[in-house]
């Protein structure tokens, strides 16, 4: 008999003499949840209540957790956005490029309105990649949030960076570029000190070897130059036969019988402008608008085009010969001025006036090469330094050590610039170069005088230092040197060479060897001419040939061993003018890097493979987007500018539309073939000599610009090697150039959201594009060449609002050395004021982007994008 329903329901709910369960058991369970066969107790009551309301919260908390992550798995196989990019130098045309980033909803995305965190996106991916975290790790270590933006911004933006960063000893500035550019050193550090790059063998192709072949090349020439044991063994030597033949062509520049000329090349109208000694005390500080006019003079001279483009009013173009005949006193030996020219600019020693080969942006075609001639440049950063007497006497002092360590063979075991115990050294320890007595005695058998040796010296020094300023003052200023309508002034050859009469223009030009001998050249300042023909009838040719050999001894010291009188007194120097503490030990490893990463020496076999381990994937394609993207953003503006019209704002148009944009390398020589850097480096020899090496590297570097003079420009070439972190805009030339050294974070990375790339890499292309429209660049049209390709309203209204920013900046001021405020000249930092402001046109640009592609936010930052 089965049990009836009645029974079954109490009994047990698991049977004891069976493992199975019973069909019916889950139902039993529920009937006794909601159907009891007895009335329950108040706490069963509230036990089943808050089991009931669990499974509830169970159940609601599983459901919106099963829907999100399905949501998830969707976005994260949505296909990714192409986007188009323009390759270079070809704007017009597109190619398809993966972008780095997942699409939501195509709808606008908005830049940074709002406050930060105010929920302006609704729920934006959050990147979680490497990049992405060691990125805003960055940026947050950088701000200090506990400063109000709105009431200092640059304490907010950069305190945190301030905070941990100290500045090094050896430094006399720091920040983001030379920290960027730190990491490359190392980059390139490791490349240098590497090993067993390839692998030997018979089946290597002809790349590798031509590459192991350059690194041995680049590793040998950094090998010297870190050897400081045997280039301080070989002292002053290897300096000495540069000497000797300057004092064959010009004559010795050390007699002892010849008595102090205290007014030799002086320009002073009063007597005590000459009068600096003991000017300089150890508490002495370079004041800091100084500082400004060497940091120009600095950046104008990496790229000579930047500065000596232009030139005096129509009416001042022409010399007037009859007066520079009726200043000279004497006649010079030409031939000899010519040789001693020729022999120092050959060896890139810059000496009484200058010579470059630049494109000929007044003439039709601003590709052809011409010979332009320019004032010299000395032993300080700029001419305003020559004004300052603590300086002067500190140069001084310098330059009579160097010409102390020339005039003599043997060591000298003080500095002669030294002030305590002059007369403490052995007067039979000295003698001339040359000597023909024996040890302690002179020519004429005699010994030296020690006490007559150092004062005849630092005499010698004080009139050296007089020429140098008499020629620095003759020069015009930086600012109108900025100023492309102040120097262009062409002269035919041969009335200019008439003009040059105390040389032999085309006997200098024909040490060269070039090709094309030139029909004009082009004068920077013509009044400079007339200068150096005054300053020289006045100066003794032993002042002159002692000038000659300073120049030599100040530029060749850094092939020298740091422990040589010559280098010891030129790092002196390089300690003051950068603000360093005087005894700082000099970065040896830091120093031989640099000088191989020149670009007038060896500077792209490091670039290579710089690019191949820091510039792959890409990298070029994306940085060129954000280029294109801000010209177009910056060709869209033109036309509502108020204040030009739009005749000037279509010109304007075409201009940035022809721009020459290049990034990452050059292809001239090609840096992307080691094939081709071997056949570049080929006729330089690198060995184990490290002066010899520089030597050699210089008189190449000169040879190779001469052989340009005539020709069309190459246009592969650059004037900054791969790995440096810079910029720059070529008026004449019409391109913008960006480096893969600056390609590197915190300016941009290919694995970046594209805000971050717009905002930090977009500002510094954005501000190259914008000097092609500053004070300077906006007076060269599509092509390069220096033309009126405005209205003149447009130019007048642009004339004012740039004097507007001028004015502005000039009100700003930083807090000099002696605590007092320094003001900015406005009208020295317009160009850069100006080009600053493009970062408007990276920001729209960006804006643009942002309507189709929205990007993931970085991970523990609340702003917006």
């Amino acid at each position: 008999m089965s049990a009836s329903s009645d029974q079954a329901e109490t009994a047990p709910l698991l049977d004891p003499t069976t493992d199975a369960v019973p069909a019916h058991a889950d139902s039993h369970r529920r009937s006794f949840l909601f159907r009891p066969s007895r009335g329950l107790t108040m706490l069963e009551k509230i036990l089943t209540a808050l089991a009931i309301l669990f499974l509830l919260l169970a159940a609601t908390f599983i459901g919106l957790f099963a829907g999100t992550n399905h949501q998830l798995g969707k976005e994260r196989h949505r296909a990714p956005v192409t986007v188009t990019a323009s390759p270079t130098g070809q704007h017009g045309a597109t190619s398809t490029v993966i972008a780095t980033t997942t699409v939501g909803k195509q709808r606008p995305f908005p830049g940074p309105t709002g406050k930060p965190g105010d929920g302006h996106h609704d729920h934006p991916e959050i990147c979680l990649t490497k990049e992405c975290v060691l990125l805003a790790s960055n940026i947050l270590s950088s701000l200090d949030e506990s400063v109000d933006p709105c009431h200092d911004f640059y304490s907010f933006a950069n305190g945190g960076w301030l905070k941990s960063h100290s500045l090094p000893a050896d430094r006399g500035v720091y920040g983001t570029f030379t920290e960027v550019q730190d990491e490359n050193r190392k980059v390139i550090l490791g490349i240098l000190e590497g090993k067993n790059d390839h692998s030997a063998g018979s089946d290597d192709s002809e790349e590798e070897r031509a590459e192991r072949a350059n690194l041995k090349k680049l590793r040998t020439g950094y090998a010297a130059c870190m050897d400081v044991d045997r280039i301080n063994a070989q002292g002053t030597e290897p300096l000495l036969p540069l000497i000797n033949e300057i004092k064959d062509i010009l004559g010795p520049f050390y007699l002892p019988t010849h008595p102090s000329l205290a007014t030799v090349g002086s320009t002073a109208q009063d007597p005590t402008e000459d009068d600096w000694e003991g000017a300089y005390t150890p508490t002495y500080k370079v004041p800091e608008e100084l500082r400004v006019h060497a940091e120009l003079v600095a950046d104008a001279r990496k790229s000579f085009k930047h500065v000596t483009r232009a030139v005096r009013p129509a009416e001042q173009h022409v010399e007037n010969r009859s007066e520079v005949q009726s200043t000279e006193a004497k006649k010079r030996d030409t031939e000899a001025l010519t040789r001693a020219l020729a022999f120092a600019h050959s060896r890139s020693v810059e000496a009484l006036l200058g010579f470059a080969i630049e494109g000929d942006a007044g003439g039709e075609d601003a590709q052809v090469q011409e010979l332009f001639m320019y004032q010299t440049s000395g032993g300080l950063p700029s001419k305003e330094y020559y004004e300052e007497k603590p300086i002067l006497d500190f140069y001084t002092a310098v330059v009579a050590d160097v010409l102390a360590e020339l005039a003599q063979p043997t060591p000298a075991k003080k500095h002669v610039g030294d002030d305590a115990n002059d007369d403490d050294l052995d007067a039979e320890s000295w003698w001339p170069v040359g000597h023909k007595g024996g040890k302690d005695k002179g020519k004429s058998g005699k010994k030296i005088d020690r006490k007559k040796f150092v004062k005849q010296v630092k005499a010698l020094a004080k009139d050296v230092v007089r020429f140098e300023r008499a020629l620095m003052r003759a020069g015009a200023d930086i600012e109108d040197l900025f100023n492309p309508t102040f120097a262009y002034n062409p002269y035919p050859f041969n009335n200019l060479s008439k003009e040059l009469s105390f040389m032999d223009l085309p006997a200098y030009i024909s040490t060269f060897n070039t090709r094309n001998f030139p029909t004009k050249i082009v004068v920077t300042h013509p009044p400079y001419i007339h200068s150096v023909h005054k300053i020289l009838s006045r100066t003794p040719d032993h002042v002159l040939s002692a000038y000659f050999v300073t120049r030599f001894g100040l530029s060749y010291s850094t092939f020298l061993g740091p422990q040589t009188p010559v280098r010891r007194a030129t790092r002196r120097l390089q300690e003051l003018l950068q603000g360093l503490k005087p005894g700082t030990p000099e970065d040896r490893q830091l120093f031989c890097q640099a000088y191989v990463d020149s670009p007038r020496g060896l500077g792209y076999l490091g670039g290579k493979e710089f690019v191949d381990r820091k510039f792959a994937g890409n990298s070029k394609e994306k940085a060129e987007k954000v280029i294109y993207d801000i010209i177009d953003a910056f060709k869209a503006r033109l036309p509502s500018v108020p204040w030009m019209d739009k005749e000037s704002a279509k010109a304007a148009q075409g201009k940035a539309e022809t721009m020459l944009v290049k990034v990452g390398y050059p292809t001239s020589p090609n840096v992307s073939s080691a094939i081709a850097l071997e056949r570049y480096f080929a006729p330089l020899t690198i060995d184990r000599d490290f002066f010899a090496n520089g030597l050699r590297t210089r008189v190449l570097a000169e040879t190779r610009t001469w052989y340009t003079l005539g020709k069309q420009r190459d246009r592969g070439e650059w004037e900054m090697v791969p790995q440096l972190v810079n910029a720059y805009y070529s008026p004449p030339d019409g391109e913008i150039v960006f480096p893969a050294g600056i390609l590197q974070p915190p300016f941009f990375s290919a694995a970046w959201p594209d805000y971050l790339n717009y905002g930090a890499f977009g500002s510094v292309a954005a501000h190259e594009l914008s000097h092609a429209f500053d004070n300077t660049g906006a007076q060269y049209d599509e092509r390069g060449r220096l033309r009126d390709w405005w209205t003149n309203s447009t130019v007048k209204a642009f004339k004012e609002k740039a004097q507007c920013l001028a004015r502005q900046y000039s009100n700003y001021t930083i807090e000099g050395p002696d605590g007092k405020p320094v003001h900015i000249n406005g009208n020295l930092t317009n160009g850069e004021d100006l080009g600053d402001s493009g970062i408007t046109f990276a920001f729209s640009a960006w804006k643009n982007l942002s309507s189709s592609v929205q990007n993931a936010k970085l991970p523990g930052l609340k702003y917006t994008e």
